[in-house]
């Protein structure tokens, strides 16, 4: 039924309820027309309050997600680094030249090489140390027991650092996952506000990590070995023992430089990538 002026004016016969505009309730609900005229309520309001009560959610996920993720990238990144160092044995070689160690120990490079492979074999299974360098054709003998059961706990802290590998990368390629399902509700945003808070903080400790080798190695590696090893077989006696002619001070120096440096070059790259998520991110708003 139409309401018109007159009827309004006079106050007319007609019952507010019957006036289309007049039948908002005060709880958000309306009635719309029906084969029996005016009556149906529609929960539309109610529909759209629980959209966006589940979008409030999803951006509750996100900002936890992103906040994650920002710790989880440099330790994947970290761990990736160090890993791709310790199972190659032309990175180990290439140190034990620059230093000659064939003088100290007086191993061929060839055999030093068989050595290196046998390292990696050792470290990527559970076999003994003197069985991972008999497969590759080295001499089994080459290190004594406190050689061997210092690399036993070497090992594990290898195989500790790919459980941290496998778990953060693991959650760094579901979160992007999630960021690009909901980038809508902000995920390409999450994921940029991640990337770029992990490489400024990475950075950060790469350059401190980055002077302290520089300026306190010495300190930095002794630490390093008090604190993870809980025992005295990492002492070794550069006279005597094999292990540490083969990979000197300075080779670890290097390495842990290389890591620093590599680590740095790796965030920063994905923290450009979060710069660009945040612009095309920008231009979509």
């Amino acid at each position: 039924m139409i309401a018109t002026p007159r009827d309004l004016i006079d106050g007319g016969a007609k019952r507010a309820y019957d006036y289309p505009w007049a039948n908002d309730r005060a709880d958000g609900d309306h009635q719309e027309p029906t084969a029996r005229g005016w009556g149906r309520r529609s929960r539309r309001p109610h529909a759209y309050r629980l959209w966006e009560w589940g979008r409030g959610r999803v951006r509750l996920v996100l900002t936890v997600a992103s906040v994650l993720c920002a710790i989880a990238v440099p330790l994947g990144v970290i761990t990736s680094v160090v890993l791709a160092l310790m199972f190659d044995a032309s990175y180990f070689e290439g140190g034990q030249r620059r230093y000659q160690v064939d003088q100290t120990t007086g191993f061929t490079f060839e055999q030093i090489g068989q050595i290196d492979r046998g390292i990696v074999r050792f470290f990527s299974t559970s076999e003994s140390l003197p069985t991972a360098l008999a497969a590759v054709g080295a001499n089994p003998d080459v290190f004594q027991d406190k050689e061997v059961l210092h690399m036993n706990d070497v090992r594990l802290i290898v195989w500790f650092m790919q459980r941290i590998q496998v778990v953060t990368l693991a959650f760094v390629a579901t979160f992007v996952v999630l960021a690009l399902l909901t980038w809508r509700q902000g995920g390409l945003g999450a994921l940029a506000q991640a990337l770029i808070a992990s490489a400024v903080v990475t950075v950060g400790l790469g350059i401190v990590v980055g002077l302290l080798t520089y300026f306190a190695f010495d300190q930095l590696f002794l630490a390093f070995h008090e604190t993870v090893f809980q025992n005295s077989f990492w002492q070794l006696d550069p006279r005597t023992d094999h292990l540490i002619q083969l990979f000197p001070f300075e080779f670890w120096y290097d390495a842990m430089l290389t890591v620093a440096i590599r680590v740095v070059l790796v965030v920063i790259a994905l923290g450009v990538v979060g710069v660009v998520l945040g612009r095309i991110k920008g231009r979509r708003v």
